[in-house]
């Protein structure tokens, strides 16, 4: 972990550190710390606009999966906001916003 924060360190600008700091807290099991990161990640991309849907869509399944490996049961009350999280992301790398899902999803 510590490599990682040196490398941010040395380049805070660059999203490939901050990505894949992101993934190694989740590899860790570290969710909130892995979320953090992704929404920091996804904050400096805005500012520069540069396109990380794809990257945060990779996020959310990846999230999703951690949260299943540590067993934490996806509706337990400290989970479920790592879960919107996740699925805002999700439906963001499908090219939506989550009002839009929601009318799309609840629509006949």
């Amino acid at each position: 972990m510590q490599v990682y924060k040196k490398a941010m360190q040395l380049d805070e600008e660059n999203l490939e550190y901050v990505a894949s700091f992101a993934n190694f807290c989740l590899d860790c099991g570290r969710i909130p710390m892995a979320i953090k990161e992704y929404q920091r990640l996804e904050k400096m991309a805005e500012l520069e606009e540069i396109p990380v849907e794809d990257t945060l869509f990779d996020a959310s399944r990846l999230i999703v999966e951690a949260i299943d490996r540590v067993g934490q049961g996806r509706d337990n009350a400290m989970v479920k906001p790592w879960i919107r999280q996740a699925l805002v992301w999700a439906v963001g790398g499908l090219g939506y916003n989550a009002e839009d899902a929601v009318e799309m999803l609840t629509s006949e």
